[in-house]
Protein backbone atom coordinates (compact mmCIF):
# COMPACT_ATOMS: atom_id res chain seq x y z
CA UNK A 1 0.00 0.00 0.00
CA UNK A 2 2.79 2.49 0.60
CA UNK A 3 4.88 1.74 -2.08
CA UNK A 4 1.50 2.60 -4.32
CA UNK A 5 0.72 5.43 -2.20
CA UNK A 6 4.32 7.03 -2.99
CA UNK A 7 4.04 6.16 -7.31
CA UNK A 8 0.40 7.60 -7.23
CA UNK A 9 0.35 10.60 -9.31
CA UNK A 10 0.22 14.07 -7.16
CA UNK A 11 -3.65 14.02 -8.02
CA UNK A 12 -4.08 10.57 -6.45
CA UNK A 13 -1.31 10.66 -4.00
CA UNK A 14 -2.86 10.50 -0.12
CA UNK A 15 -2.06 13.23 1.83
CA UNK A 16 -0.17 12.34 4.62
CA UNK A 17 -3.23 12.78 7.24
CA UNK A 18 -5.15 9.49 5.24
CA UNK A 19 -2.08 7.06 5.74
CA UNK A 20 -2.91 7.20 9.52
CA UNK A 21 -5.05 3.80 8.98
CA UNK A 22 -2.14 2.21 7.22
CA UNK A 23 0.39 3.45 9.98
CA UNK A 24 -1.31 2.15 12.52
CA UNK A 25 -2.21 -1.22 10.41
CA UNK A 26 1.51 -1.85 9.51
CA UNK A 27 2.76 -0.21 13.27
CA UNK A 28 4.79 2.39 11.43
CA UNK A 29 4.63 4.43 14.43
CA UNK A 30 6.97 7.60 12.73
CA UNK A 31 4.38 7.90 10.32
CA UNK A 32 1.56 7.27 12.11
CA UNK A 33 2.97 10.25 14.44
CA UNK A 34 3.22 12.17 11.36
CA UNK A 35 -0.15 11.19 10.24
CA UNK A 36 -1.37 12.44 13.29
CA UNK A 37 0.28 15.60 14.06
CA UNK A 38 -0.74 16.74 10.37
CA UNK A 39 -4.02 15.85 10.93
CA UNK A 40 -3.87 18.08 14.49
CA UNK A 41 -2.84 20.97 12.69
CA UNK A 42 -5.57 20.59 9.79
CA UNK A 43 -7.89 20.82 12.46
CA UNK A 44 -6.94 22.82 15.01
CA UNK A 45 -6.00 19.93 17.41
CA UNK A 46 -9.48 18.44 17.17
CA UNK A 47 -8.65 15.98 14.90
CA UNK A 48 -11.07 14.63 11.60
CA UNK A 49 -11.45 11.03 12.80
CA UNK A 50 -13.94 9.91 15.10
CA UNK A 51 -12.37 10.62 18.27
CA UNK A 52 -9.99 13.25 19.82
CA UNK A 53 -6.49 13.52 18.38
CA UNK A 54 -4.18 14.22 21.86
CA UNK A 55 -5.03 10.36 23.39
CA UNK A 56 -3.52 9.23 19.59
CA UNK A 57 -0.53 11.05 19.55
CA UNK A 58 0.56 10.29 23.20
CA UNK A 59 -0.05 6.31 22.14
CA UNK A 60 2.41 7.35 19.02
CA UNK A 61 4.71 8.82 21.34
CA UNK A 62 4.67 6.15 23.61
CA UNK A 63 5.40 3.36 21.00
CA UNK A 64 8.47 5.79 19.96
CA UNK A 65 9.63 5.13 23.61
CA UNK A 66 9.10 8.84 23.97
CA UNK A 67 6.61 9.13 27.21
CA UNK A 68 7.38 12.61 28.14
CA UNK A 69 6.12 13.79 24.32
CA UNK A 70 3.13 11.43 25.34
CA UNK A 71 2.53 12.76 28.51
CA UNK A 72 2.69 16.22 27.30
CA UNK A 73 -0.23 15.56 24.89
CA UNK A 74 -2.52 13.33 27.60
CA UNK A 75 -1.97 16.90 29.43
CA UNK A 76 -3.19 18.88 26.60
CA UNK A 77 -6.56 16.00 26.14
CA UNK A 78 -10.24 16.46 27.93
CA UNK A 79 -9.64 14.43 30.85
CA UNK A 80 -13.72 13.64 30.21
CA UNK A 81 -13.07 11.59 27.25
CA UNK A 82 -13.06 8.05 26.75
CA UNK A 83 -10.10 8.03 24.74
CA UNK A 84 -8.57 9.78 27.11
CA UNK A 85 -9.14 7.63 30.00
CA UNK A 86 -8.44 4.38 27.65
CA UNK A 87 -4.94 6.37 26.74
CA UNK A 88 -4.15 6.63 30.85
CA UNK A 89 -4.21 2.87 30.90
CA UNK A 90 -2.33 1.92 28.27
CA UNK A 91 0.38 4.14 29.00
CA UNK A 92 1.20 2.41 32.02
CA UNK A 93 0.42 -1.06 30.78
CA UNK A 94 3.07 -0.31 27.87
CA UNK A 95 5.54 1.25 29.91
CA UNK A 96 5.42 -1.76 32.52
CA UNK A 97 5.65 -4.34 29.61
CA UNK A 98 8.27 -2.18 28.20
CA UNK A 99 10.18 -2.99 31.25
CA UNK A 100 9.62 -6.73 30.90
CA UNK A 101 7.06 -6.21 34.41
CA UNK A 102 4.25 -7.94 33.32
CA UNK A 103 2.52 -8.35 36.29
CA UNK A 104 2.41 -4.72 36.68
CA UNK A 105 0.92 -4.75 33.69
CA UNK A 106 -2.01 -6.50 34.20
CA UNK A 107 -4.09 -3.61 36.41
CA UNK A 108 -3.69 -0.93 33.72
CA UNK A 109 -4.35 -3.00 30.98
CA UNK A 110 -7.47 -4.92 32.75
CA UNK A 111 -8.57 -1.03 33.02
CA UNK A 112 -8.53 -0.75 29.92
CA UNK A 113 -9.78 -3.82 28.66
CA UNK A 114 -13.34 -3.07 30.98
CA UNK A 115 -13.41 0.70 29.08
CA UNK A 116 -13.03 -1.07 25.55
CA UNK A 117 -16.03 -3.48 26.48
CA UNK A 118 -18.30 -0.56 27.71
CA UNK A 119 -17.74 2.04 24.78
CA UNK A 120 -18.19 1.73 21.53
CA UNK A 121 -16.26 4.93 20.67
CA UNK A 122 -13.34 3.28 21.98
CA UNK A 123 -13.38 0.04 20.43
CA UNK A 124 -13.63 2.21 16.94
CA UNK A 125 -10.38 3.79 18.21
CA UNK A 126 -8.46 0.77 19.52
CA UNK A 127 -9.52 -1.78 16.76
CA UNK A 128 -6.68 -3.96 16.96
Amino acid sequence: MQRAADSATDSNRPTLRDLVNFAQVSQDWPLQLASDLADATFNQGAGAQKTIEGPAIADAYAHLHDPAHAMQYMALSDPDDPITKSEENLLPGYAALERSDAATAVAPLEGFWKIWLANSDVQFTYND
